[in-house]
Parts: structure tokens; sequence; C-alpha cells
């Protein structure tokens, strides 16, 4: 009596065989293993997680820093009108400046000037620039910082437009309604002779 054994069942079989041989540890040069289509797949680790909140506090650091820059900027309203002589306020700032200019390494800008008239306009208005006025004023600053001990004055002071976006007159109208109303953007108070208003709203009561 023959018995016909299909060939997947030989497969099976052998396949099995193999498995056991290897198990045991007596295969070591088998022909599966010397096959050119056995390949290795490298798993490499997954990538470590960004910490909780770097990517706000990267914001946050850059923030801090276009802060600092912004201490570095002399506005056009610290020197007196049409002139390169600084107010009392400018000068104090000045001297703000050389004490940190050790430690920071910003540029110190001189505003650009905004209240010039040019003659050649239609209607004469004194909102212009006047390059001449804003080097005078950019190497009186320098002259001050040098005699304040800042010996890379001349080469850091430059003339250019502030970084921070002024606040214009319907802007600072509001600005200045909430700081007498007390209110954090919705109150609506009027505050007293003694600072003790009453806000409608979301704001709290509290004149000057």
């Amino acid at each position: 009596m023959k018995i016909h054994a299909s060939p997947n069942w030989c497969l099976m079989t052998l396949a099995m065989a193999c498995t056991c041989l290897a198990s045991a540890g007596c295969c070591h040069d088998c022909w599966w293993k010397k096959s050119k289509w056995t390949v290795e797949v490298p798993v490499p680790c997954p990538p470590s997680p960004t910490p909780n909140g770097q990517a706000v506090q990267n914001i946050l650091q850059q923030q801090e820093v276009n802060g600092e820059a912004i201490d570095f900027v002399i506005y056009d309203h610290e020197f007196v009108a049409g002139t390169q002589r600084l107010t009392p306020a400018g000068e104090s700032h000045v001297r703000q400046i050389a004490a940190r200019a050790k430690e920071s390494p910003f540029p110190v800008v001189i505003e650009e000037s905004s209240l010039a008239i040019k003659p050649e306009t239609e209607y004469g208005f004194p909102v212009h620039n006047d390059r001449e006025l804003d080097s005078q004023r950019r190497v009186l600053v320098a002259r001050a910082l040098n005699i304040l001990g800042v010996a890379s004055a001349d080469s850091r002071v430059v003339v250019g437009p502030a970084p921070a976006a002024p606040a214009y007159s319907h802007e600072a109208e509001i600005s200045f309604g909430r700081g007498f109303s007390g209110g954090n953007g919705n109150g609506n108070g009027n505050g007293n002779g003694n600072g003790n208003g009453n806000g409608n709203g979301n704001g709290a009561g509290g004149g000057f």
C-alpha cells in the first residue's frame, strides 16, 4: 500500500523540523541562515517626546528678548521737539542704557523724527522725517554714551524706525479712559476725587 504525501504537508513537516533544531541550538550554519534573502531590518528607537510647554517656552523667551531690545530705543518724544536736545526723561533713559550696555548686545536705536515740514508738500503738515536732525541726535547720544563709559557707542547707535508700533489717537483715548474707569476692558466707571469709582460691566471701580 502506497501513501502519497501532498507537497504542502512535506513543506510543513520540514519547517517544523527546522524550528525544533534551531530552538535546540543545533543549527548554526543552516541553509536558511545563509540565504541571500535573509535581511535584518533595524528598528530605530522612537525620538524622545518634547517636554510639555517647550514650544510655548520658546515663544515666551523670544518675546522677552524682544522686550529687552525695545528698552534700547530712544523715541522721538524723548527729544525736545525739533531739536537734538534730550528731555529730562530722555537723559534718564540714556543713563539707564549706559548702565546696561555692557551686558546687553542690542543696538541703541534713535527713532526717526516725524515733525518736520516739507515746503514742497501741498498742506505743509509737520509729519515728515528730518534726516539731518536725526543724524545730529545720533551723534549727541553716542557722545553721551561714550562719556558714560560705553566704548563702542559710536558703532552701536543707529537711526531707524522704532520696532514697537505706536498707539494712535483713538487707541490712546481708549487706554486713557480705561485708566480712569478702572475697568479691564469693558468697564465704564466714573471715578470720584478719592479714586473710588463704580464700574459698569466687567471692570471694577477705581479712578485716579
